[in-house]
């Protein structure tokens, strides 16, 4: 029959057995959390970095262009956006047509079109959206000159948008000034902002806050990108005038 001092020494070990499993557990989520945060900076990065070369390539068509910005959206028929659209607006089996886009020249390569953190970006063929005030068609939203943009280092140019399955496109709508003050945040999807009443207010645009604290990247103007946090987008960055009409 074994002794007190036995079962005594048997029950430390099987503590000490089960304090080390906790420490080992504890020690693997905490590396897990470190490796998953590493993971989404370095996508992070990556969307940065595409943001970048297309700024680059914007800039590169704005040379050969006048200074005059393509179209944020055309209607299938139309190359002139700097995206290609199917007819009748990109869908999951309709994808966006960036090789038929007019930037496209000027940067040659499909895989900056898509975030790594889009988990729809390579089904789509689009992570980003052009600022629409920028210009659309003619006869609604005509295309700005860069020499008109009073602040081209604080004016949109591309944000990062999620997929709207009812009707999605390459230009990205942040809303207008008649019921919203500019600066008023745009809110992450899928929370949703609309004015009262709803016509002719509308919703504010929804961003895409993809990455760690729901942070999300924005390409200006001047050609610079940068992350910023939820709430820290404003509706004012859109307008490339210094104007109150929507």
């Amino acid at each position: 029959m074994p002794s007190n001092q036995s079962r005594s020494s048997v029950g430390f070990t099987m503590m000490e057995l089960l304090t080390a499993l906790a420490i080992i557990a504890l020690l693997v989520g905490i590396t897990m959390s470190v490796v998953v945060h590493v993971r989404e900076s370095g996508r992070r990065s990556v969307c940065l970095s595409n943001l970048k070369q297309l700024g680059h390539a914007f800039h590169m068509y704005l040379q050969d262009y006048d200074g005059t910005y393509p179209p944020a959206m055309r209607d299938s028929s139309d190359r002139s956006a700097w995206v290609a659209m199917p007819e009748p607006f990109i869908m999951l089996d309709r994808p966006a047509q960036p090789e038929n886009g007019s930037i496209y020249p000027y940067v040659r390569n499909s895989e900056v079109y898509m975030c790594p953190s889009d988990p729809l970006g390579r089904q789509i063929r689009l992570s980003y959206g052009m600022n629409n005030k920028l210009g659309t068609h003619p006869e609604i939203i005509p295309n700005a000159r860069e020499s008109q943009i009073y602040n081209p280092s604080g004016v949109v140019l591309l944000v990062e948008q999620p997929f709207n399955p009812f009707y999605h496109s390459p230009a990205f709508a942040a809303g207008g000034l008649r019921c919203f003050m500019p600066t008023q945040p745009l809110p992450c999807y899928p929370e949703e902002i609309c004015g009262e009443p709803y016509f002719p207010c509308g919703c504010l645009g929804q961003l895409a806050c993809r990455h760690s604290g729901r942070s999300t990247n924005l390409l200006f103007c001047d050609g610079h990108a940068r992350s910023f946090p939820s709430g820290g987008v404003k509706l004012g960055m859109f307008f490339p005038y210094r104007t109150n009409d929507d």
